[in-house]
């Protein structure tokens, strides 16, 4: 089992960990650093898939207005009945 060593602190950008990795198949003890965040190939896989994201929210609400559009008469789009509070005269 493996033990715990050091005081816990808040990660800051440039930090880098190295862990080592004790196994029974390696020769030797296996080493890789690694540092907080994202990889950059993640992170633009990351700014990728927002943009296609919110393109695809774009269209589909431009779709669902010209869907709504078709259904209903321009006349009727822009006439569309509002509430009125009582005891106001509704506009015709």
């Amino acid at each position: 089992m493996g033990k715990l060593c050091g005081a816990l602190h808040r990660s800051v950008a440039g930090d880098t960990y190295t862990c080592s990795v004790q196994h029974v198949s390696l020769q030797e003890p296996l080493l890789e650093d690694w540092s907080p965040g994202l990889m950059p190939e993640v992170m633009i896989l990351v700014v990728v898939a927002t943009v296609l994201m919110v393109l695809g929210l774009g269209l589909f609400l431009a779709d669902v207005y010209g869907f709504r559009a078709r259904q209903l008469p321009r006349r009727q789009l822009l006439r569309t009945p509002r509430w009125t509070p009582p005891g106001i005269e509704a506009p015709s």
